[in-house]
């Protein structure tokens, strides 16, 4: 494993050294940054809203079939809806940013444990649950059915179950409902507009989204699985450590942002061809390494060969980071920084 992590920091290494300071910023116009975002919002923004909707769905039925009848099909409907999500939650904008959507579609970073202890007192009660709509976000969405997966023989847990996945489809109606007026929001751009002035300003936002993930993985979910040692370690902060779905949904976050960026149709030649090249590069080792892990996030934080392992998944992040930010956006000519209108 050690040979692994060592050609793996290697290759990334060369790839900064000889392809990543070359990069300059390439003149675009306003109308080139039309399509990019026209095809971001056609190729990768509507697929990811329906596909999310359809995986809910079926898991909102597949639920209620198992509370009713001790139907299968559980675990495969959750672990789609989870992979579905990863493509949303990828994204730093206001369609999925409103209204708590990202939260209410999963509640992370939850340091203190908020949603646990809500569950477990709204368990251990009598009251009916009835919808989730004025219920704390921490009590809603794949957090709450992570925690429930291994508890829908008890039938208060299964009620329960079906009654957040209905509210999670809920949301996913909700999103994919927004879709058509956030697509004239980013199409029409101008000083009327409450979140964007020009067409590159709506570009920087979207491929920002890329290197605002990155650090989020890395700081939100590998870090504190690190920690300083193995007794210091918060794996229990990991994302849907309970159904062991954490690294099936990281990996889903990384495949998506290399959607994204396959769906912005970039070019192949020049500086922005090399960042693009670049970011696939950096994607696709980050893939193949998070197929390594246990699917315990406790096992993964006890065991030195597994903490070298997310200690390289840092460094690996640090460098998908660079290559998106520095990289991709600099190549594109957008400029990143917080932007008050656009509700971040």
């Amino acid at each position: 494993m050690l040979e692994v992590l060592k050609t793996y920091m290697l290759a990334t290494a060369l790839a900064f050294t000889f392809f990543f300071p070359a990069l300059v910023a390439e003149a675009q116009d306003e109308a080139s940054y039309a399509a990019m975002n026209q095809r971001f919002l056609a190729g990768y923004l509507s697929p990811a809203a329906e596909k999310f909707q359809v995986a809910t769905g079926n898991l909102a039925a597949t639920l209620q079939a198992y509370c009713d009848n001790d139907t299968g099909g559980v675990e495969a409907a959750l672990a789609d809806s989870i992979e579905a999500a990863a493509g949303l939650m990828i994204l730093h904008l206001p369609i999925t940013q409103n209204n708590s959507r990202n939260a209410r579609i999963l509640f992370h970073p939850d340091p203190r444990d908020t949603g646990g202890r809500q569950l477990r007192r709204l368990l251990g009660g009598d009251v009916p649950f009835g919808d989730m709509s004025g219920k704390s976000v921490a009590l809603r969405g794949l957090g709450t059915l992570d925690r429930l997966f291994s508890r829908l023989n008890e039938q208060r847990a299964c009620a329960l179950a079906a009654t957040v996945a209905v509210d999670l489809h809920e949301t996913a109606e909700e999103i994919s409902a927004a879709v058509p007026a956030f697509t004239q929001t980013v199409l029409n751009p101008g000083p009327d507009n409450p979140l964007y002035r020009t067409h590159a300003e709506a570009s920087a936002k979207i491929v920002g989204s890329l290197s605002t993930s990155v650090a989020a993985l890395r700081d939100r979910t590998i870090g504190p699985m690190i920690g300083e040692n193995a007794e210091r370690s918060r794996w229990r902060s990991a994302p849907l450590r309970h159904s062991g779905a954490t690294f099936d949904y990281l990996q889903a976050q990384i495949h998506s942002m290399t959607d994204l960026v396959a769906a912005l149709e970039l070019s192949s030649e020049g500086d922005i061809g090399t960042a693009k090249s670049n970011f696939s590069f950096e994607a696709a080792n980050l893939e193949r390494f998070l197929t390594s892990f246990d699917r315990s996030v406790e096992v993964v934080a006890a065991k030195e060969d597994s903490r070298q392992r997310l200690k390289a998944m840092v460094f690996g992040l640090n460098g998908l980071e660079q290559v998106s930010s520095a990289g991709l956006m600099q190549a594109l000519g957008l400029k990143s920084g917080f932007n008050a209108l656009d509700g971040d």
